[in-house]
C-alpha cells in the first residue's frame, strides 16, 4: 500500500534493510545511525506533504485531542486546540505524522532459514 511504499523508497534511499513489518511498523537495520535520522526526518516531511495521509492524520489527532478532554470544564477545553474547525486545525497543526525509534549498539543477527533475511536479537534491538 502507499504507506509501505514510501516508506520502502526512503529505506532504499538512505541504504536501510528491511529486516521486517509486524502491520504498519517497519524494523530497519542500518551501518550508520546519521541514515536512520535522515531517514526519519524525511519520512516525517513526506507523510506531512502527503495529500494522501496527512488529512487522515489530522483527523485522527484532532479525535485523540477530542477525547482527552472528556470531563473538562468547558473553559478548561478552550484551551485545547479542538475549538477550531476540522480544516482549521490542519492548517496549525504541524506535528510528528509518526512515530519513530531510532536504536543504536549491536545486536546478535541469525539468518532465517525460512525467509532468507537476517533478523537482529538482543537489548539494544528491544529496549
Amino acid at each position: 500500500d502507499h504507506h509501505h511504499a514510501l516508506i520502502r523508497k526512503l529505506c532504499n534511499k538512505h541504504r536501510g534493510y528491511e529486516v521486517k513489518t509486524i502491520g504498519d511498523a517497519f524494523m530497519v537495520a542500518f551501518k550508520d545511525a546519521s541514515d536512520a535520522v535522515e531517514l526519519s526526518t524525511d519520512l516525517q516531511f513526506d507523510f506531512y506533504n502527503d495529500k494522501t495521509w496527512s488529512p487522515l492524520i489530522d483527523q485522527a489527532y484532532l479525535e485523540m485531542d477530542r477525547h482527552s478532554t472528556d470531563g473538562l470544564k468547558a473553559e478548561e477545553k478552550a484551551l485545547y486546540s479542538l475549538t477550531l474547525s476540522q480544516e482549521d486545525y490542519g492548517k496549525v497543526w504541524n506535528g510528528l505524522r509518526v512515530r519513530i525509534g531510532i536504536h543504536t549498539g549491536f545486536g546478535e543477527i541469525k539468518k532465517d532459514p525460512v525467509s532468507h533475511g537476517y533478523d537482529y536479537y538482543g537489548t539494544v534491538v528491544n529496549t
